[in-house]
């Protein structure tokens, strides 16, 4: 008896631990997330919330690097940094920030603007600065990569022959699940009651063998919970078939067997003359 309660005690532990492993969600208290402004019918801020807690993204090119953080937690304004891997002070620079971002999104996708970046020295009328992270959807993808697709700088000219800076930004993508609007329905009810019936099956049979074994003291086979059931368990299917499709009586054959043709063969045979 006392085994059986160590025993049953241990499964429920175990149970009970794997149950808060399962249950169990990262904190991110804190975090803060550019948001939709208006109303959000895409359901995409709570789709970029999901970047909350997650690490930096890098990525390069050819003559820079680049540093993003989707989410931030109120210390660091910076989202979108760069530094160039020529300069002589190693220093980042920012080109957005959390100020004013803004996201929208569709169908599997994820459009993210940085305003508010350092100013252009040289470039599109030293206007700020801006970083747009477009992330596409990348299903089951909890982590993702970034990389640069372009840094866009407008040339246009007016009639005077100025440049007008209509369009100057740095462009992103970010293969991400947060992306993915489309989700999976699940399991199937008979998914569901499948795997119902596998819980029940093993709970019944190791919680019967268990009693079987410390309580009732059966040996062998016997152990086996409802043993005598089970061991008739295909003869009790066979009567039932048989009762349910055997039930008819036989019905009489225009013809005699050949058992019968013969004895009756036998019989005129003794009526013949001598």
């Amino acid at each position: 008896m006392d085994k059986f309660q160590a025993l049953l005690k241990a499964l429920v532990l175990y149970l009970s631990l794997l149950s808060r492993s399962v249950f169990s969600e990262t904190n991110t208290k804190g975090e803060i997330c550019p948001q939709h402004q208006g109303t959000d019918p895409n359901n995409v801020n709570a789709r970029v919330a999901k970047f909350a807690g997650k690490d930096i993204y890098y990525a390069d090119d050819d003559d820079y690097e680049y540093k993003i953080e989707i989410c931030h937690n109120k210390k660091e304004n910076a989202a979108v940094q760069q530094m160039g891997k020529k300069w002589t002070k190693k220093s980042w620079l920012t080109i957005g920030t959390y100020n004013a971002a803004h996201v929208t999104g569709g169908t599997d996708w994820l459009m993210i603007k940085y305003f508010k970046g350092e100013r252009y020295h040289s470039h599109c009328k030293n206007v700020e600065r801006m970083a747009i992270v477009l992330v596409t959807c990348d299903p089951g993808e909890q982590k993702g990569s970034v990389k640069i697709i372009e840094e866009y700088r407008n040339s246009t000219k007016d009639s005077k022959g100025d440049y007008v800076p209509l369009e100057c930004y740095y462009l992103f993508e970010l293969n991400h699940d947060a992306a993915c609007s489309v989700k999976d329905k699940g399991l199937s009810p008979g998914s569901i009651m499948l795997i119902i019936l596998i819980v029940v099956g093993t709970v019944y049979l190791l919680l019967g063998f268990l009693y079987q074994r410390y309580i009732a003291g059966a040996k062998g086979l016997e152990q086996i919970p409802n043993y005598d059931f089970w061991r008739d368990f295909g003869s009790l299917q066979a009567d039932g078939c048989n009762f349910m499709c055997r039930c008819s009586e036989a019905r009489p054959t225009r013809y005699k067997t050949m058992d019968d043709a013969l004895a009756d063969d036998d019989r005129d045979d003794t009526l013949l003359p001598m």
